[in-house]
């Protein structure tokens, strides 16, 4: 059976590990603000226009950049159940969608709604 530490020695792991506690948590806060005010920034170039087109379209190209993706769209869902890419950001490298007329058996038959229509 090992011997219990002293007092001192105690004192002072539990020192080092509030320190190094406190010295993680100080590197996630900047982290987390420079989140927040990302965001922050994103929703107010969105809420600059009432026009719905706009603000898509401002939208999928802060979410875009927000996520460093190659493409973010919106995709409007039509009553049987095919759609349209109705917003795109997309790189250069890529051949837009925006416009085009979606039927995707896959998530029509998996992830769809039971309804017979939408509204």
């Amino acid at each position: 059976m090992k011997a219990p530490l002293p007092n001192d020695q105690v004192t002072k792991l539990k020192t080092l590990h509030q320190y190094e506690t406190l010295d993680t948590e100080q590197d996630t806060v900047p982290e987390q603000r420079k989140r927040e005010q990302l965001t922050a920034e994103i929703a107010q170039r969105i809420r600059q226009s009432l026009k719905l087109d706009d603000i898509l379209n401002t939208t999928v190209s802060e979410v875009c950049q927000f996520l460093q993706a190659d493409r973010v769209f919106i995709y409007r869902f039509k009553a049987d159940r095919s759609g349209v890419v109705i917003a795109e950001s997309v790189n250069s490298d890529c051949l837009p969608i925006v416009g085009r007329k979606i039927k995707d058996s896959f998530f029509r038959k998996n992830y769809c709604c039971q309804r017979t229509s939408f509204k």
